[in-house]
């Protein structure tokens, strides 16, 4: 049974249609937006190259040798009877360079530091503000949430390197994730929501993240301490928040909240940036205006909305089925990638900017066969690609962990364009009222699958190596299948309205409410 016309939608799909789908308006949305995700991505790896610290010696014994020659020996934690000099350095787990500077607190005579800390507080933040921001994004406007947590992260950012105590440390990292929590959910559906059809795949898939570690590791790389590169990484963000004044709030969002004039003027001016004029928009509005008032309430949406209708359950049980078991092994290849090469530095660049390559490969599959096929495609021949080290196991006598590093490499590509495509069919699948929340649920679902990784590595890894792989298989095959639960998303009109039971009124009736078309 197909779902009720969408009156609403369908205007403001018109009103896209003669304006323009990305138009120059679109396209300024666009650069803004891609420009903050760089930076967020940037700080949110930060924290990755914090290493480790291990006390080591090295000492250098003479040994005498006939013709009155000396032998140097350089042996390193050893013992010895006559040494000559010895000098104690400390060692990291990253193979970052020795003139590197981090905090006290993280050095080994501090027994107080635990990069677990770090790691739980920072996902901590992240959990808060994918719940609250996807809360105040349908609530209070996707806009504002945008730009207010945006600020956060990049402020939280710069304190870090501020401060010496480990405390402080935390108290700012759990601030940069709950910032970075509501800016990624509330940009996205900022995004998406003034995007013709066409664009939503190409403008979501595209967006360049990736290119935020590249250029944390080029810092890094440059800078080597741990205070440069926090206060730079956020400054970095401090020229974007100007383009608050370049972006305008969501006109779908307005006209839901039946804020009906400030959603008109805000369409009236992206029509004009587009310079392209749009016949009988009056009327496409009053049909926008008439939609709202006779089939939903003006309240306050919460998460207990996404068990309102039928299509809405479906799709939420296919956001767990989905979310979590993709990104338990997203997380799980990428642990494994963290020596792909013998530089942090270089693996950073080749982990994620490789991701591009096969995303756009999704971007152009997806526009043939659609979504959910697409996605379903992706996700099984990523199990299949897992599945492949058993073959590895029978063909060789002598397996090259590097060979298991580069399978797990390839699989990583498969499980990052499934995860792509599913943001963007969970943006699509959902309301304007509720899509936000709807976000938020996907992404918290998947932070609980990276926390989950660390329970996988401490229960497979002592089983053959073949047996990570295998799991990895079956939880993508049950992604596969999960996909399956979604609508196909890729030629409708995005959803604006959540139609309420008790609100069902002819469109003549709508004339007599008060404030009707004022409000």
């Amino acid at each position: 049974m197909s779902p009720p016309t969408d009156e609403c939608s369908k205007s403001f799909e018109t009103i896209l249609y003669h304006s323009g789908k990305f138009g120059s308006y679109q396209r300024r949305v666009f650069a803004a937006v891609s420009s903050m995700h760089v930076v967020c991505s940037a700080i949110l790896v930060y924290t990755t190259l914090f290493p480790v610290l291990e006390v080591r010696e090295e000492c250098i014994e003479q040994i005498s040798a006939p013709g009155n020659a000396s032998l140097y020996m350089m042996l390193e934690n050893g013992s010895f009877i006559n040494p000559l000099t010895c000098r104690k350095y400390v060692a990291n787990d990253l193979g970052l360079e020795n003139d590197w500077v981090f905090p006290p607190w993280i050095y080994p005579n501090n027994m107080t530091y635990s990069r677990a800390w770090i790691y739980y507080c920072k996902a901590g933040g992240l959990a808060f503000g994918f719940i609250s921001g996807g809360v105040m994004s349908d609530n209070f406007g996707r806009r504002r949430t945008t730009y207010a947590s945006f600020i956060l992260l990049c402020a939280a950012q710069c304190m870090t390197g501020l401060f010496q105590s480990l405390v402080a440390f935390i108290v700012c990292q759990f601030c940069v994730g709950t910032g970075a929590g509501c800016f990624i959910l509330s940009s996205l559906v900022l995004v998406i929501e003034c995007l013709g059809h066409d664009w939503r795949d190409i403008c979501l898939c595209l967006l360049p993240w990736w290119t935020g570690p590249s250029l944390l590791s080029l810092g890094a790389w440059f800078l080597r301490h741990w205070r440069h590169l926090a206060v730079i990484s956020g400054l970095a963000g401090a020229p974007l928040i100007g383009t608050y004044f370049l972006v305008l709030e969501s006109s779908r969002w307005l006209i839901c909240k039946n804020r009906f004039a400030e959603a008109e003027s805000v369409t009236k001016e992206m029509i004009a940036c587009n310079c392209k004029p749009v016949p009988d928009m009056t009327s496409l509005f009053d049909i926008s205006r008439a939609c709202v008032l006779t089939t939903m309430h003006t309240k306050k949406y919460c998460y207990s909305d996404f068990m309102s209708t039928r299509r809405l359950r479906k799709a939420t049980v296919a956001l767990v089925f989905t979310w979590l078991p993709g990104c338990m092994v997203y997380c799980s290849l990428l642990r494994r990638l963290a020596r792909l090469t013998s530089s942090v530095y270089l693996g950073h660049v080749l982990v994620f900017n490789s991701a591009s390559v096969v995303i756009g490969s999704a971007v152009l599959i997806n526009k043939c066969i659609g979504r959910r096929w697409c996605m379903f495609l992706y996700a099984m021949s990523t199990g299949l690609v897992s599945a492949c080290v058993l073959v590895l196991h029978v063909t060789n006598d002598v397996i090259d962990q590097q060979m298991v590093t580069w399978l797990a490499f390839f699989a990583n590509l498969g499980v990052t364009a499934t995860m792509t495509l599913l943001a963007v069919v969970t943006l699509e699948t959902f309301p304007t009222v509720i899509r936000s929340m709807a976000c938020s649920v996907g992404l918290l679902l998947g932070l609980v699958g990276y926390i989950i990784t660390d329970l996988l590595h401490v229960y497979l890894d002592p089983f053959h190596y073949t047996v990570p792989f295998l799991v990895y298989g079956a939880l993508m095959t049950l992604v596969a299948l999960g996909m399956l639960g979604f609508p196909e998303t890729g030629r409708t009109p995005l959803p604006d309205i959540l139609r309420c039971r008790h609100r069902k009124l002819c469109a003549h009736e709508s004339l007599n409410l008060r404030d009707a078309w004022t409000t």
